[in-house]
């Protein structure tokens, strides 16, 4: 592969990670891409492979983030199925 080939593909790397279009990958994907941009890299290719790290970072505590949406939200669900229950059954539920 030339050096202008070499070079088309790391922006093209680049750009994915910047645009923030790999967010929804999985981490196996955003190290093969670290490993790719390394060795495909005609600049310094230190500055591609931060702005995957960085990404590969903000993805992790957007997942945790996710979770714990998931997880507030189940429990939101389950007090007021409690509470509904409570209400049929006689009772004033808790309020």
């Amino acid at each position: 592969m030339t050096a202008d080939g070499e070079m088309r593909i790391s922006q093209k790397v680049g750009s994915l990670v910047n645009g923030r279009q790999a967010r929804n990958e999985s981490s196996d994907f955003v190290s093969c891409v670290k490993l790719r941009t390394f060795s495909l890299s005609t600049e310094d290719p230190s500055c591609l492979i931060l702005d995957i790290l960085q990404v590969s970072a903000s993805d992790q505590n957007d997942e945790n983030k996710e979770r714990n949406n998931f997880k507030n939200t189940h429990t939101i669900k389950q007090q007021l199925v409690n509470r509904f229950a409570a209400v049929t059954n006689g009772t004033n539920g808790g309020m």
